[in-house]
């Protein structure tokens, strides 16, 4: 059959195209729609030519008969023409075989009208074309101006509509994405595993909820590359509330999972250069007190050891005293007025009793200097513990030596405090380090408990808790990445705690909350350059003001 064509009526007129190889169904079909108040502009009888007449002419619609001369029939000639020009097209059919209608259906046409055709059915499939039409392109106009991209999905899982960014992110065309399953196109892994996780539409159909996808997953594009994205998936539901398709909005997160990690990365350089600004502070104290303490441990060594002098000296004395009262009340059983007044003039019991309590204070208030000097000495001394020698050691072992001295020291001073040692041991490894600055680390920090809780009602409890940790492998050696173990033991008694304030203070030489002449303020402040400075560890206080105090000590495990 010939083409037949006729120009163009007003624009204001609807334009719609015919494409019937019977010719004198065509010249009705023109008739019956002009009556209609629609034009028609052309006629084609072949799908090539109903090709080229769209092209050249750009109907609104597009009447398409399934049967046509040619090599392409109807619904090649509509599938072209809906992807390549996104006309409508209305299909016109007689009594087509079951195949014929299947692959019309997957054409998504926009409506059918069969033969013989009647005015009445014309009219309204056009108008519901024409609205329907108009629908989606505005909906089309949405998702092309979204910078997301964008799916919808029947409930079979079959792909209806992909926009252009979508396209992009995919590799995909819609014009071959669309009826293929949602999997094989939107196709997500596991960042880590690189394995397969569940699409979100499936779960958005089964569970008729909006999904949205974790973090750390990747989508694998039609070439084979991958980006990170973030999505989610949302029914859409019919009239009647059920399921009719899904819509899954998604977009490429590269720039946002990069700032994530670049912020980490900042947060963990930000912490350790805070904690390296804390240790150099700290050794700057601790180098300028270390020579003021030289010179102090110099002037105070000579009056020490003259009150150690003069101490062993008093207790001689008072003992040859007692022995010669003694001697006299042995030999004088009637001693003369003078040896009887020389007697009640001296207080035998303030001799016998209150005088050894004397000399112990006087004692305790000397041992008590001593260990300021001794702590002020391994100040002056501390950048010569090079020639201290590391060793591997039991951490648990030296804890409970360190405590069965505290017991031994506590028992000489007459004192008796009722508290209980909680033990919460892990399985650690040995830790190279210098052992015995380690112990006095840890005489410190038990010594401290033990003081918090004098006052204190019982129970009162010190807990000991160790454990291992390991860091993120961060640690490059060749091609292999090295994780760093930690150990750490935590001392914490339920004394009334500390304020805030003095946390901070707390590892700052000569800070202390004891009252005067119970310490110097310098345990602490040499344990933290011990840990830290020696050991390359951390030492942090943390507490609970009016319940608890605990002090935490990481120190590396070296590999060997």
């Amino acid at each position: 059959m010939s083409e037949i064509s006729t120009t163009p009526d007003s624009p204001r007129k609807t334009q719609i195209l015919v494409v019937e190889d019977e010719r004198i169904i065509a010249l009705n079909l023109k008739e019956r729609l002009e009556s209609l108040g629609f034009a028609v502009p052309a006629m084609a009888a072949s799908g090539e030519k109903a090709i080229e007449q769209a092209t050249q002419l750009r109907p609104d619609l597009v009447l398409m008969d399934i049967r046509l001369q040619g090599n392409l029939d109807g619904i090649s000639a509509a599938q072209h023409i809906w992807d390549t020009l996104q006309i409508p097209v209305i299909y016109l059919t007689g009594n087509s075989d079951e195949n014929t209608m299947e692959r019309a259906k997957v054409t998504a046409p926009f409506g059918y009208i069969l033969k013989p055709v009647k005015e009445r059915e014309l009219s309204v499939a056009i108008d519901i074309a024409l609205k329907r039409y108009e629908r989606e392109q505005m909906l089309d106009a949405l998702l092309k101006g979204m910078g997301d991209g964008v799916i919808v999905v029947d409930k079979e899982q079959r792909i209806k509509s992909l926009n252009k960014v979508a396209e992009g992110l995919t590799g995909w065309q819609l014009s071959e994405a669309r009826e293929r399953q949602i999997t094989e196109v939107f196709k997500l892994v596991d960042e880590q595993t690189q394995q397969p996780v569940d699409n979100p539409v499936i779960a958005a159909l089964q569970q008729d909820a909006i999904m949205y996808l974790g973090n750390g997953i990747l989508l694998c594009s039609k070439d084979g590359k991958t980006i990170p994205v973030g999505d989610s998936a949302a029914p859409i539901k019919d009239k009647k509330g059920a399921i009719a398709a899904v819509v899954v909005v998604f977009r490429d997160i590269t720039s946002s999972s990069q700032l994530e990690k670049t912020n980490a990365e900042l947060k963990r350089t930000l912490e350790e250069l805070k904690r390296t600004q804390t240790q150099l502070i700290q050794s700057e104290k601790m180098s300028s007190i270390g020579q003021m303490a030289a010179t102090v441990v110099n002037e105070l060594n000579n009056p020490i050891s003259i009150i150690y002098g003069n101490l062993s000296i008093a207790r001689q004395y008072h003992q040859n005293l007692l022995s010669l009262i003694a001697l006299y009340q042995q030999t004088y059983s009637n001693p003369t007025p003078d040896i009887q007044s020389l007697t009640e003039a001296i207080d035998l019991d303030f001799l016998r009793q209150d005088w050894p309590k004397l000399l112990d204070s006087m004692q305790v208030g000397a041992e008590r200097i001593q260990e300021i000097v001794l702590s002020l000495l391994s100040l002056s001394n501390f950048p010569k513990l090079n020639q201290l020698e590391l060793k591997p050691i039991d951490i648990h072992d030296n804890i409970d030596n360190t405590l069965r001295l505290l017991r031994h020291r506590l028992r000489a001073e007459g004192k008796r405090p009722e508290i209980q040692v909680i033990k919460d041991y892990s399985q650690l490894p040995k830790v190279t380090c210098y052992a015995s600055q380690l112990n006095q680390v840890f005489m410190h920090l038990l010594n401290n408990a033990i003081d918090a809780l004098e006052n204190q009602p019982s129970p009162r409890t010190i807990t000991i808790r160790t454990s291992l940790i390991s860091d993120e492998p961060s640690i490059t050696t060749g091609n292999k990445e090295r994780t760093t173990d930690r150990v750490v033991i935590r001392i914490a008694d339920n004394g009334c705690g500390m304020s805030e304030d003095v946390q901070w203070k707390i590892f700052d030489p000569f800070f202390t909350t004891k009252p005067v002449g119970r310490g110097a303020g310098l345990g602490l402040s040499i344990s933290y350059q011990i840990v830290v400075d020696r050991h390359g560890g951390r030492l942090t206080c943390e507490l609970t003001p009016g319940q608890e105090t605990e002090f935490a000590i990481e120190l590396p495990i070296v590999p060997g």
